[in-house]
């Protein structure tokens, strides 16, 4: 079992036993439940741990003018590069999740390389299971699931994400109108109904490869 087409096609080379199941949201974990989002300003958050400075400098994201939290840790200059109002200390797997109640909208500014393409598609399933607005590169692992306008802004260019962050800065309808689409796309990633998934495939063998 693998989380994405890209990654099915080339594990087959070695193993053509390979189904696709995606990676789900437990949302009866502490960490996933009750993301209402507060009447606050439009609040501007990432989301990485170390090694993504190439990311941040391909989308030349400046934070300076708008509510903004991204990662303070030790070693990274994430804060300096981006010029945001508020950082956040590691969280372990366990908790890293609570960090989407600190913002509206996640920025997913990934750079495209081989590395990137083979990861899953996680962040979408994140953001939509707490309630919380995209501005994502279309690129693998994510491409083929956005629908700009509808459920994400898609920005491709650092222009475009300057010009995003600016238009929702201003549209609390527009940022509660992209989450509450996402939330609609992804809801059968919820772990309940992922698990039903390798459960058929295990003991049937019958899940269809998608």
């Amino acid at each position: 079992m693998t989380t994405t087409k890209h990654w099915a096609k080339k594990i087959r080379k070695r193993n053509k036993n390979v189904v696709i199941i995606p990676n789900a949201i437990d949302t009866e974990v502490e960490q996933w439940k009750n993301h209402l989002k507060p009447d606050r300003p439009v609040t501007f958050g990432y989301i990485g741990a170390g090694f993504h400075h190439h990311d941040i400098e391909w989308a030349e994201l400046d934070l300076r003018d708008v509510p903004s939290i991204v990662p303070d840790l030790d070693g990274e200059i994430y804060m300096e590069m981006t010029r945001a109002s508020k950082g956040y200390k590691w969280h372990s797997p366990t908790e890293y999740g609570n960090i989407y109640r600190e913002f509206d909208v996640s920025l997913v500014p990934l750079s495209s390389n081989e590395f990137n393409k083979c990861k899953s598609p996680l962040k979408l399933a994140e953001a939509a299971f707490t309630n919380t607005a995209l501005i994502i590169r279309d690129v693998k692992p994510y491409s083929g699931y956005l629908r700009h306008e509808k459920n994400c802004l898609v920005a491709n260019t650092p222009q475009e994400f300057k010009e995003a962050i600016r238009r929702l800065k201003n549209d609390r309808e527009k940022v509660i109108e992209l989450a509450d689409n996402l939330r609609r796309d992804f809801q059968h990633w919820e772990m309940d109904a992922v698990n039903q998934k390798r459960l058929d495939r295990l003991y049937t063998g019958q899940y269809p490869i998608s």
